[in-house]
């Protein structure tokens, strides 16, 4: 019988974090060119961590759902999550947690979308002197 050691695990688990980190940033390429234009491959794969980081502080673990917050940090700046409105949903306990950004979607005001528009700040990612951090 084939055994596999705790350490072997966490680098597998390492592995498969770094691939998904990987395949979320050239997804961000291809999707959201804009918000990713002139960030050099690293740095892009750092803050897709660092999104990553963030929604797992949520409870976050389904891969779609890393994405999808990922893609909002993207669209709606690093610190979207720190608007009232969007961390009640994202902090309710009756909401199993990698459905709350469906929930986030169907129930968050239009006019809410459109205030964190205009308050994106794209520049408050740790790797720009922002100051995001992660959850929890």
């Amino acid at each position: 019988m084939l055994v596999i050691r705790d350490d072997q695990m966490a680098v597998f688990a390492r592995l498969f974090r770094d691939r998904f980190i990987n395949e979320t940033a050239e997804l961000l390429r291809a999707e959201r060119a804009e918000a990713v234009a002139g960030l050099p491959a690293d740095r892009l794969r750092d803050r897709v961590a660092h999104a990553f980081d963030r929604a797992e502080a949520y409870g976050m673990r389904d891969d779609d759902a890393l994405q999808h917050f990922t893609m909002l940090m993207f669209e709606f700046g690093p610190d979207f999550d720190d608007h009232p409105r969007v961390r009640a949903i994202l902090e309710d306990p009756s909401i199993p947690a990698d459905d709350r950004l469906d929930d986030l979607l169907e129930h968050l005001p239009h006019r809410v979308w459109e205030e964190l528009l205009i308050l994106a700040d794209h520049a408050g990612w740790p790797d720009a002197g922002g100051h995001s951090d992660e959850r929890g």
